[in-house]
């Protein structure tokens, strides 16, 4: 199991299992695939909520300079 693994389910242990998960698939052709988890018995609203705050996570980590290698 590697870190990232590991992290992972240590969160799951703490938190429980996320009521979304997404997943992307990048190409060097820049093609992009997204793979969304849900319980589907949410509701719209509250999946679109957490869409939104996944959104602005990674706008966030797009935008922060310190994470680009060097």
């Amino acid at each position: 199991m590697n870190f990232s693994d590991k992290q992972r389910a240590e969160l799951i242990k703490q938190r429980g299992e996320p009521v979304v998960r997404i997943e992307f698939d990048a190409w060097g052709t820049k093609q992009i695939s997204m793979w969304t988890h849900f319980d589907h018995e949410l509701d719209f609203d509250q999946v679109k909520n957490r869409l939104i705050a996944i959104r602005n996570h990674l706008d966030e980590f797009i935008c922060d300079e310190k994470n680009v290698p060097v």
